[in-house]
């Protein structure tokens, strides 16, 4: 799902603990991302710390809809 999305430096994403049980998604920015010739890996910044995760463990977050009370005049 997320190879083919064009990731950059900034937006935020969807992230989860590999190793926990239940998989609980936590929001983080991207800071940096470092590719190579092997795989693609992307520093992110959850929870005030710096981790460095493989680019295919990242999701695009749920986007929440907001009701808003702007009407669009043309």
């Amino acid at each position: 799902m997320n190879k083919k999305y064009p990731w950059k430096v900034g937006d935020l994403v969807s992230w989860a603990k590999i190793n926990l049980t239940p998989k609980t998604p936590e929001s983080a920015v991207i800071i940096r991302i470092n590719s190579d010739d092997v795989s693609e890996t992307a520093d992110i910044l959850v929870n005030g710390k710096i981790i460095s995760v493989h680019i295919d463990d990242l999701n695009i977050p749920p986007v929440k809809k907001t009701k808003t009370n702007f009407g669009i005049k043309r």
